[in-house]
């Protein structure tokens, strides 16, 4: 019997719809129901293609299909617990042949003759009353997928991701019942825009309803919405389509679609603009009034205010969404309180801080004189007080532990760039002050949405500021005042440092007292080569286990696997392995385990082994036996339900080298069930200049073995390894290194060998201000300090926060 079938709305007939079946009176007959079927961003492309504009081609696999494959899994969370809807296991994402047949069959029809290249995009549909929750950027698109294989995988990929704990997290903290949720999925035609960007067809600075402002970028226009970018704005009379004003943008960079290989996805690319390009207008003056024409026949058509995702390829304006400029953000009472005080009376609220001032007898600025100015707001004209939040870019991927570790809610937050990684914080803080940003990133658009007044394009706030300073930001005019009251001066006063003394060392025969707190930066341990999880990994300062090493095993168990690969030995030495794996995984409980896939390249480590065959002339790892041990790892997983693994791949010398590694974890088949995080682990100089390409091949994490590095960086040097690791070079490197993982969000650690924290303190602190994600300490270290190390982040990312 056919999966589709069993329906009664006269809606639920439909399981596709394809660009050239839309018309006005498919429109006009689902009406309502054609935002179910097709969700927030589906329905935002359906509802205009009947108007005579370029949209690229696209098809809908709509909520009804959705509604079938997860139909059973929708009826068991129902009505439960919201930790239940959280916490249960993913549902299994496999496609029903009549779902795989329909969907390839839609393709063909795009594609035509050829395979054509795609994007997949998730397109939710909320409850009616939960439309204006921001689901923007919780499933990410897809892009350049190509033939029929990988956009079926796309489409199970993009399904699994909605079912990510973290998605699901999100959905209930905003009230929204897992059971009334739905997910539609548009797979459009890909355009390799030259420039791209946003219109507002009502000026979100001004309000103006007669004026329309356009942003763009060289490039993909997601570097908008994630903040990393400051457009260009275009101003233009609505009536007239005359442009009143133009701001240009010195742009150094673009992001570019790299085409991928088969099986690969989300592949972008980071490249330099020419000097002589950089401070060109992104478009032409005839294509900005083509544009505005476009949105303004758009804004009658469909009756509201929109904000309009635009794309320009080939000399050809493409429309790829379009968004209802209302319906962003949570209702303003569903915030924090924020201190809001009418521009009118902001000399008043200066005099009462320059008398608080004079009173502490703390320096006084000049009378209403501003200490930063922004040359954009986002128009909301409210002025706001707080204490400033310094959060670099650096730090960003730090945002959700800052948002728990934050407990006030008057902050004024300070930052160099818009990123809609921010967004978490936005409860928490009163206004922004931003270096650079632009108008249309998620991040102002949720402020907007939540009357939190943003300050842009200051382009110094990161470098006068300071975390803890008492500011007032006026969003009505883009000036910020200071009280000149510097709270970080108390934060470093030893009355304000309440930390208890560090007790004598622990041994693993004490009983364990965990009297420590998680930290922003991360504490992991290394395990020695006993392979035994210290009771300590269930700390509450301790992330998990970072290093259980493959050449470890190997050696514990002392056989060679060359010897066992077939037959009856093979399944015993496969026992063994899972055995000693399954041991630290119970350990470590719900911690998160790192796997060194660190298999030795030469056969004098394996002929040293049992059994090893004295007739193998050599030997190749990674074909040879990673697999295996893949697999086995793969049993433990679906036997524990184990979601938070991870791989680190080692011995590698250049990008080739361990993006070939990737590959075969992903071949192993561990993309049928959740994805484990992969991360490169860096000894050799050579790698550092491989890490921008390294990082954007979706690897999770890099980890830099800092004493090896040094080691080989200057062999000869007299220093000492500590001397060494904080040498300018190293530290300058290692922070370029940083800035070049920010735009692809991965994970930053550094390994420390030395078992004796007193020795490493000053590394610990020179890169924990720099931003990195954690450190990974040895066993004994971790036995013996760890509390004396968890003291010690906490108050350095206290001093750092300012809180």
């Amino acid at each position: 019997m056919s999966i589709f079938t069993s329906k009664k709305s006269p809606k639920d007939d439909l399981f596709s719809i394809h660009y050239d079946d839309i018309t006005r009176e498919l429109v006009e007959k689902y009406n309502e129901n054609l935002y179910s079927l097709c969700g927030l961003k589906g329905f935002s492309i359906v509802r205009i293609s009947p108007f005579d504009i370029p949209v690229p081609k696209y098809f809908v696999i709509t909520s009804n299909v959705f509604d079938i494959v997860f139909s059973e899994f929708l009826g068991a969370i129902k009505d439960t617990s919201v930790k239940v809807q959280v916490e249960k296991p993913t549902p299994n994402v496999n496609l029903p042949d009549e779902v795989v047949t329909l969907i390839l069959k839609n393709y063909a029809r795009l594609s035509g003759f050829s395979d054509a290249w795609v994007a997949i995009r998730p397109s939710i549909v909320l409850p009616t009353d939960k439309k204006l929750v921001n689901f923007a950027g919780q499933v990410d698109t897809l892009l350049n997928i190509r033939g029929e294989d990988d956009v079926v995988k796309a489409v199970e990929e993009v399904y699994r991701a909605y079912w990510d704990k973290d998605v699901r997290r999100f959905l209930v903290n905003n009230g929204i019942d897992l059971s009334n949720v739905k997910l539609a999925i548009v797979i459009q035609k890909m355009v390799q825009s030259e420039s791209a960007g946003v219109v507002f067809t009502r000026n979100p600075i001004n309000r103006k309803a007669d004026e329309l402002m356009i942003e763009a970028v060289f490039g993909l226009g997601n570097t908008i919405a994630d903040g990393l970018i400051t457009p260009d704005q275009y101003i233009i009379d609505q009536k007239d389509l005359r442009i009143i004003e133009k701001v240009i943008s010195p742009q150094e960079w673009m992001l570019v679609r790299d085409v991928p290989r088969r099986g690969s996805m989300n592949n972008d690319k980071k490249i330099e603009i020419s000097a002589a390009w950089q401070r060109r207008a992104k478009l032409s003056d005839h294509i900005i009034l083509e544009l505005s024409e476009i949105a303004t026949m758009l804004e009658k058509g469909v009756g509201s205010e929109l904000e309009i995702e635009w794309a320009f390829s080939g000399g050809q304006l493409w429309i790829l969404q379009t968004k209802t400029a209302v319906s962003y953000g949570l209702k303003k009472e569903e915030l924090t309180d924020k201190l809001e005080i009418d521009s009118s009376v902001v000399d008043d609220l200066l005099k009462e801080i320059n008398q608080k001032k004079a009173k502490n007898k703390s320096k006084s600025i000049s009378d209403g004189q501003p200490i930063v100015t922004g040359n954009s707001t986002n128009g909301v004209k409210v002025t706001v007080s707080g204490k400033a939040l310094l959060i670099s870019s650096r730090l960003l991927d730090k945002v959700p532990q800052i948002t728990e570790y934050v407990k006030d809610s008057d902050f004024i937050l300070v930052t160099d760039r818009l990123d809609n990684r921010l967004i978490p914080l936005l409860p928490k803080v009163n206004a922004i002050i931003s270096d650079e940003g632009a108008i249309a990133s998620d991040l102002s658009i949720e402020a907007t949405a939540n009357n939190i007044p943003i300050i842009s394009n200051t382009f110094v706030a990161t470098w006068m500021l300071k975390t803890g300073e008492f500011l007032t930001a006026d969003g009505s005019t883009g000036n910020i005042f200071s009280s000149g009251k510097d709270l970080q001066s108390e934060l470093e006063s030893p009355k304000t440092q309440k930390l208890p003394k560090v007790k004598k060392k622990i041994t693993q025969s004490m009983p364990i007292h965990d009297s420590t707190v998680e930290t922003i930066t991360k504490i992991w341990i290394d395990l020695d080569s006993s392979l035994v999880a210290p009771q300590e990994v269930n700390m509450a300062a301790v992330s998990g286990i970072y290093s259980v090493s493959l050449q470890d095993l190997i050696t514990k168990i002392g056989q060679s696997p060359y010897g066992v690969l077939t037959g009856d030995l093979r399944k015993q030495y496969e026992e063994k392995i899972y055995k000693e794996l399954f041991d630290i995984v119970e350990k470590a409980d719900n911690k998160r385990i790192t796997i060194s896939l660190d298999l030795p390249r030469g056969k004098t480590f394996y002929a040293k082994l049992a059994n090893h065959p004295t007739q193998l002339a050599q030997v190749a790892p990674n074909s040879d036996l990673l697999p295996m041990f893949l697999a086995i790892v793969r049993k433990i997983v679906n036997a524990k339900h184990k979601k938070n693994l991870a791989f680190a791949i080692e011995n590698t010398r250049t990008a080739t080298e361990a993006l070939a590694v990737k590959r075969i974890i992903e071949a192993t088949g561990f993309a049928s069930l959740e994805r484990p995080k992969v991360g490169v682990t860096v000894h050799y100089p050579s790698m550092i200049y491989d890490i921008p390409r390294i990082a954007s091949e979706r690897i999770d994490f890099i980890t830099i073995d800092i004493d090896t590095l040094v080691t080989h960086l200057f062999a000869n040097d007299k220093n000492s390894i500590i001397e060494l690791e904080l040498n300018s070079v190293v530290v300058q490197a290692i922070r370029k290194l940083i800035d070049d993982v920010t735009l692809n969000r991965a994970e930053v650690y550094i390994h420390l060998h030395d078992s004796n924290f007193l020795d490493i303190k000053e590394v610990v602190r020179t890169y924990t201000n720099l931003g990195v994600t954690g450190f990974i300490f040895e066993s004994e270290l971790i036995r013996s300090s760890i509390h004396e190390v968890n003291i010690f982040v906490s108050g350095l990312e206290s001093r750092l926060l300012g809180i």
